[in-house]
């Protein structure tokens, strides 16, 4: 049985499984309604058409006033009709920490008395009730006071199957009021969108409120598992105050405290970008080819200096729009270019620092470089950056919510993205630059430490850590010394962001493989349109690559232009205009 309130894939911090209540038997779940059951057959368009014009009024009709307030509007989400506010700028980490506040206002409100239960480093909270104050309070929601009109609530429901489910509907729904009375667990939210046409965000979003028992010794048992604790003595129910996302919760003073897996590292997001349309930057960068004896109108693919490996279609707009989004946590964004700013960029938005190469290389004869190697070998030097940080290429977007604890541990190892794909073997020189970079940090951990790399990984945004990378510039100073004097790409190169720091980390216990929802678009690749447009659907990975090459094909160029436009289109408030 599909929700549709939930039409969002993700949400942070575990949700507590639903399981068969002891108790009053818990209510069926409402079936799918016919115009659900019509819109997969093409064949019943017209019906369909019928009988969601004819299902739309109804809905409306059951509103109080029956109009719809200004910012709100109806949708079909799943099968069913969801009435959803929309407000510029809304992400899914707003819509959570409105959603609690609105739960405590409402239980403030009415003197309903409660205590919060933080979910270990996730950053979310349940919220626990003795069973008479859970009886009151479901008292209050069943007589739908003020200021919950447009409030959702989820419900366990058994479908036709007899399977325990979330059913979720308005609380103003005649069917919620007797259905209250079978629950032990609820969750409550308001269902959001940042516009009439974007990602709508309700139960993943929502706030958990459970009925937790009393023992005859006064403790308190929690109906479902948690990664806190079952069970509160009473002895250890001395109330405190508890800040969550900007909302003061009372709470119990064990539940007050900081665990061990609570995540509180700052982390910062490190893009590099170059436009190749700038005419100073191409006549750098031809006079530094004709200075190294290089082609400078057709370079070879397998040089490392072609034409498309500087290409820019305006990804980096749309690629930290997605990082305002989906990735709010970051503490602070640098851009890494060589004396470029975009057009667009607020340069004095806080939220915004653009690093020169300059500030980075410690001797000028060094500059100008057009290795990412090299590059890649400095970022740790960047004044002000957070011992953890993101490396991201501007080709690489964040596609849904994500959390930081997805790139590292809470306790400051970092994590890795491994692919399937292996590294060719092959003798020294064989082969492109890039290739021969990764053999030549395989070799150099070959010769330091008797193990061999092999796999690569996959292309995302890329988890570093500043210790791990001037440890490395003290070991192996002449790795460093190598990649900041080449200019372009070499078969002498060690590629450092991924290779060097990752397998080096991890053989010295401070980076560890990790998974993530990733998809990878090659601009070459004919099926790109297709793929795409399912992915703009579904909205379900973490991050995606969108990648260049020479066989590019002309369509695909033109499309992605317009597709990252209609999948990032808000502008970040660091923009100050087209």
């Amino acid at each position: 049985m599909t929700d549709p309130a939930d039409p969002s894939a993700s949400s942070v911090g575990p949700m507590p499984s639903p399981s068969p209540e002891e108790g009053p038997a818990l209510p069926a779940a409402p079936r799918p309604s016919i115009a659900h059951r019509l819109s997969g057959h093409r064949r019943a368009r017209y019906l369909y058409k019928v009988a969601n014009r004819l299902e739309r009024k109804r809905f409306l009709d059951s509103l109080p006033g029956s109009t719809l307030a200004p910012g709100t509007f109806v949708s079909r989400r799943d099968g069913r009709l969801v009435l959803y506010r929309t407000r510029p700028g809304m992400t899914a980490d707003v819509a959570r920490s409105e959603n609690l506040r609105l739960v405590a206002e409402l239980l403030d409100r009415h003197d309903v008395d409660y205590f919060a239960a933080p979910e270990s480093g996730s950053g979310s909270v349940n919220i626990g009730m003795a069973p008479q104050e859970w009886t009151r309070f479901l008292e209050v929601l069943g007589a739908g006071p003020e200021g919950t009109e447009q409030l959702y609530v989820a419900l366990l429901a058994r479908d036709r199957r007899d399977d325990v489910r979330w059913w979720s509907a308005p609380l103003q729904d005649p069917r919620v009021r007797p259905a209250l009375a079978t629950q032990t667990h609820i969750i409550l939210f308001e269902v959001r969108a940042a516009h009439e046409h974007g990602e709508i965000y309700g139960r993943g979003q929502g706030i958990h409120l459970q009925r937790w028992e009393r023992d005859e010794d006064g403790a308190l048992e929690s109906p479902t598992r948690n990664t806190r604790t079952r069970h509160i003595s009473a002895t250890l129910q001395q109330s405190t105050q508890l800040t969550v996302a900007g909302t003061s919760l009372r709470t119990f003073a064990p539940l007050a405290t900081r665990h061990v897996f609570d995540f509180d590292l700052d982390v910062d997001l490190v893009y590099l970008w170059v436009d190749d349309s700038d005419p100073q930057w191409r006549s750098r960068r031809a006079e530094a080819l004709r200075r190294a004896g290089r082609p400078v109108d057709e370079a070879p693919v397998e040089s490392g200096v072609s034409a498309e490996r500087f290409r820019d279609y305006g990804e980096l707009r749309y690629a930290l729009r997605s990082a305002h989004r989906y990735a709010p946590w970051a503490r602070n964004i640098f851009l890494v270019t060589d004396r470029q700013v975009p057009g667009w960029l607020d340069t004095d938005h806080p939220g915004v620092t653009v690093v020169d190469h300059r500030e980075i290389f410690e001797h000028p004869d060094q500059l100008p470089t057009f290795n990412s190697h090299s590059i890649g070998s400095r970022l740790h030097h960047i004044e002000g950056l957070s011992e953890h940080y993101l490396y991201i290429n501007d080709d690489v977007f964040f596609g849904r919510p994500v959390s930081p604890q997805q790139f590292f541990h809470p306790n400051g190892v970092a994590k890795f993205f491994m692919s399937r794909s292996t590294l060719p073997l092959a003798p020294p020189g064989e082969g492109p630059p890039h290739e021969n970079a990764r053999r030549n940090v395989a070799r150099l951990l070959e010769e330091h430490f008797g193990r061999t790399a092999t796999r690569n990984f996959f292309h995302t945004p890329v988890p570093q850590r500043r210790e791990i990378f001037a440890d490395l510039e003290a070991t192996f100073p002449e790795v460093f010394e190598q990649n900041v004097t080449s200019r372009f790409r070499s078969r002498q190169d060690y590629e450092p962001n991924q290779w060097l720091h990752h397998y080096y980390g991890y053989l010295k216990g401070m980076a560890a493989p990790g998974s993530i929802r990733y998809d990878y678009f090659d601009l070459s690749d004919p099926s790109i349109p297709e793929r795409m447009s399912r992915l703009m659907d579904r909205r379900n990975r973490d991050c995606f690559c969108i990648n260049d090459n020479a066989e590019a094909l002309p369509e695909n160029q033109d499309f992605i232009v317009d597709w990252m436009a209609e999948y990032f289109p808000e502008p970040a408030p660091f923009e100050n205009g087209p």
